[in-house]
């Protein structure tokens, strides 16, 4: 899969394409013992697949599992946190939505850790 970048033209940043394991995320029981994984299936065989994390039952199991949807939702919500960057990023560029309750560039500091802590970072 090709490289691909996000550049914001407010800030100056740019964010390079996460490293982290290309595919569908999802989860279900582990097979070698409590709790559950996350995972990503390979297309081409069923019984096989890149495990990203085991979640154990340390927790409740509705904790674990609420946890687990999440994991797997990261790469869905990194997508999301960076065209919300875009987007935001334009609108304080621009210099429009000055008056409001939440600063747009403390909702672009916001979106930028995120997006931060899950990808590499280069100014």
């Amino acid at each position: 899969m090709k490289d691909q970048t996000l550049s914001s033209a407010a800030e100056g940043v740019t964010y390079s394409k996460g490293k982290f394991t290309k595919g569908k995320w999802t989860f279900g029981n582990h097979h070698c013992g409590d709790g559950m994984r996350v995972f990503v299936q390979h297309e081409d065989d069923a019984d096989q697949h890149d495990a990203i994390c085991d979640i154990e039952n340390w927790q409740t199991e509705e904790e674990t599992h609420a946890n687990a949807y999440l994991i797997s939702s990261a790469p869905e919500l990194l997508e999301a946190c960076k065209l919300a960057r875009t987007y935001l990023g334009k609108i304080v560029a621009d210099g429009l939505l000055t008056n409001c309750a939440v600063s747009p560039k403390r909702a672009l500091a916001i979106i930028d850790g995120a997006i931060s802590r899950a990808i590499e970072t280069t100014s």
